[in-house]
């Protein structure tokens, strides 16, 4: 005999037994429980439960400080023929019956009646919709021709339960995983999937529903991210917003060319439910007779990080050059004539505004004297004798970077603060830092 709870909710320090025989005595032995403490929460809780005897009993049990009015069953009951045909599922506690294979609706827990079932085929004129239920739930899709096609998962303004997407059939490889969607917070956008199938699960547990739609585009519409990163259409190339997880839609951009009377500002709002990683970049390109300097620079570093390039490339991590992290930064002369700038998002969960003023100015020819140092992006001028002292003296800090020794040791890259050089100790594992030739 199975039971199957189509719904079952305990109440808040109930329990639900059951037993084979025709009475529940109170030393009958009990072959179900779902919790061995007995203590259950007030959310949805569905299981089957499988008792090979041709009577059993069930008993719901609450504490007796709290009533049972809350608590809410409705279970089908089954008799299983002999010749009948059940899946037992991993763990012995459910099983399936043949025509709940395939149904999408998970009678395993880990959906492993749902796995190698045919994929629903999608063409250019096809929409799919899957809905969330109570229950987990999951779907496979395939494209008529990979070659030419796309799948696009549009995800609505709330979901009320989990979604995972990933690429191909198998929803319990967790390398295939493309995404989650959490339940709680607006997920409302498109992404896009290259490979020949996708699968598509849905956690449930709530009486609240949302529909999830899958179409399908031409590839030619949309630019290629590279290897496992996706698709992005390509009307959001260039515009600022790393859609592609390297930004190589951002990559090969025409710069904003800066003349004497502009003043560029550029800003970001991040909402509430941005991720940590986002990032818009620009690139700017000055005019010979010119510098470039940020000004009314607003910045929390809480939620957000300026970074400062060379070049035209703002993925490209080694023409790194200065990350500005409060707005207590002073203005920052920029030592290239072509630059990028990054706002990078560093915390999820709370809303932040960032903006840069860029204006321009005619260069300024000259510096320090020769026994001073010019700090890289303040341009102010320093004693040398202040530089690599382990006090920052320059407003930009400067006057502290690449003052590193890198120790000789063949078996490791250690590295010191120049100020430990020729101090009588030895920092080095080697004692390189104190050699004559360094010194």
């Amino acid at each position: 005999m199975v039971i199957q709870f189509m719904e079952l909710r305990l109440a808040y320090s109930t329990c639900l037994y059951a037993g084979i025989g025709s009475i529940a005595p109170e030393n009958a032995s009990v072959d179900y429980r779902p919790a061995a403490d007995c203590y259950l929460t007030q959310y949805d809780s569905i299981q089957d439960l499988h008792l090979e005897s041709n009577m059993i009993w069930i008993v719901i049990a609450s504490d007796n400080n709290y009533r049972l009015d809350s608590t809410r069953m409705w279970a089908e009951i089954r008799v299983v023929g002999a010749d009948e045909e059940i899946m037992r599922c991993e763990g012995g506690m459910r099983v399936t019956f043949s025509d709940q294979l395939c149904d999408n609706i998970w009678a395993c827990d880990d959906g492993e009646d749902e796995l190698g079932c045919e994929a629903i085929t999608l063409g250019n004129d096809d929409e799919f919709q899957a809905m969330s239920q109570q229950r987990k739930t999951s779907w496979i899709l395939s494209l008529a021709s990979p070659d030419d096609q796309v799948f696009v998962v549009e995800t609505p303004y709330r979901l009320y339960s989990t979604l995972r997407v990933g690429s191909g059939s198998n929803f319990n490889d967790p390398d295939t995983i493309i995404r989650i969607f959490s339940s709680y917070f607006n997920n409302d956008g498109f992404i896009y999937i290259g490979s020949a199938e996708m699968w598509l699960t849905l956690d449930g547990g709530s009486s609240a529903s949302a529909t999830i739609i899958v179409t399908v585009i031409s590839r030619s519409e949309l630019f290629n991210c590279g290897s496992m990163n996706g698709f992005v259409a390509t009307e959001k190339l260039c515009d600022s917003a790393w859609d592609c997880p390297t930004g190589l839609d951002e990559s090969d951009c025409e710069p904003t060319y800066l003349i004497e009377t502009d003043r560029h500002g550029i800003s970001s709002y991040n909402s509430y439910r941005d991720d940590e990683g986002l990032t818009n970049s620009w690139t700017f390109e000055v005019p010979d007779g010119f510098e470039a300097v940020l000004t009314s620079i607003n910045v929390n570093v809480r939620y957000t990080i300026i970074a400062l390039g060379a070049g035209m490339d703002p993925t490209n991590s080694s023409s790194h050059l200065y990350y500005v992290l409060d707005s207590s930064s002073p203005d920052l002369v920029v030592p290239e004539n072509k630059f990028w700038i990054k706002f990078i998002r560093v915390r999820s969960y709370g809303t932040s505004s960032t903006s840069v003023d860029i204006t321009l100015r005619p260069l300024q020819i000259g510096g320090c004297q020769d026994e001073e140092f010019m700090c890289t992006f303040t341009r102010e001028c320093i004693s040398s004798n202040q530089t690599c002292d382990g006090t920052t003296n320059c407003l930009d800090k400067s006057d502290e970077t690449s003052c590193h020794f890198k120790c000789a040791t063949w078996y490791g890259d250690d590295v010191i603060h120049n100020m430990f050089l020729c101090d009588g100790y030895r920092d080095c594992i080697d004692g390189s830092d104190e050699e004559i030739e360094n010194c």
